[in-house]
């Protein structure tokens, strides 16, 4: 699974920081920073309200933020 590949972030700083949030949750922020407006931008796009579109987005964080320690790079 390919994660963020069309944004700002390269390839290999979003590996690097993936890893790191393994051992470190905290440095899972630098994605939340990075990614956070565009997931939102697009979102609201989607569903026009911003109440849903930020629900939506916390959500999608959360989850991976619970889940970073399972992720595998492939």
């Amino acid at each position: 699974r390919v994660l963020f590949r069309s944004f700002a972030m390269d390839i290999s700083q979003e590996k690097a920081i993936l890893e790191q949030s393994q051992s470190n949750p905290a440095a899972f922020g630098l994605i939340f920073d990075e990614y956070y407006g565009k997931l939102f931008g697009y979102t609201l796009k989607r569903v026009g309200r911003v109440e849903i579109a930020e629900d939506i987005v916390s959500e999608v964080f959360f989850k991976a933020v619970k889940s970073v320690s399972k992720f595998r790079w492939q």
